[in-house]
């Protein structure tokens, strides 16, 4: 999937009427992930929508139990969504009421990596029936904006001295700098339906590394 900008800046830091010579730079930072997010949720039909209401409240109170046992804070905790509607069957051309569906979903972050795959484990042994949109994150992306920021300084430097030295010219000083910082890869949805009948072992989870990539537009002098 092709990068899509996140944020332009242009500096310009004189003006001048001198011969110059514009290159770019780019510059890619990889660090291992330090937050994961994912998505608990908890559903349930019936024809009476105060019982189902009162399940699914005690089943969330469990997952959330659940969570905080294994060091989730409450401010890492979101409510994303909370549901109550009518579930339809379709039979010989036409709808046939079925009862109510009552669903919730919780938005989880975790800042232990790698207690990812023993908190899926315990939410769904505490009665979560879904589990998706596992993310992993940098909590600071401006550490990696910093790193990939002076790679691309260095290699658009490089690039003006060999250009300038191949045309006879010296390199003067930079003119403007402009530059275009790109998000990852927008992660991949993993879906699960929770089951009680996971391994006794919590699921392997790979975080893999985030790269972050910065081109920068440099206009330097010529002497």
């Amino acid at each position: 999937m092709a990068d899509t900008p996140m944020d332009r800046r242009t500096i310009t830091l004189h003006h001048t009427t001198r011969r110059t010579m514009t290159v770019q730079g780019v510059g890619i930072a990889t660090l291992p992930p330090d937050i994961a997010r994912f998505s608990v949720g908890i559903s349930e039909e019936g024809w009476q929508v105060r019982q189902i209401q009162q399940s699914v409240a005690r089943r969330t109170d469990a997952v959330l139990s659940a969570l905080q046992s294994h060091g989730v804070v409450e401010r890492d905790l979101q409510t994303t969504d909370y549901a109550i509607s009518p579930e339809h069957d379709y039979r010989e051309g036409r709808h046939v009421f079925r009862g109510y569906s009552v669903t919730t979903s919780l938005r989880v972050t975790v800042r232990e990596i790698g207690q990812v795959g023993a908190l899926l484990e315990a939410v769904t042994d505490a009665g979560a029936t879904d589990i998706d949109r596992i993310t992993f994150e940098l909590d600071d992306p401006e550490q990696a904006n910093r790193l990939a920021r002076a790679e691309a300084v260095r290699n658009a430097r490089a690039k003006a001295e060999e250009l300038a030295a191949a045309v006879g010219a010296t390199l003067g000083p930079v003119i403007t700098v402009s530059d275009t910082t790109y998000a990852p890869d927008e992660p991949l949805p993993m879906m699960h339906t929770a089951t009680r009948a996971l391994s006794s072992a919590p699921p392997p989870i790979m975080a893999g590394e985030i790269d972050v990539a910065i081109t920068l537009t440099i206009t330097y002098a010529l002497e």
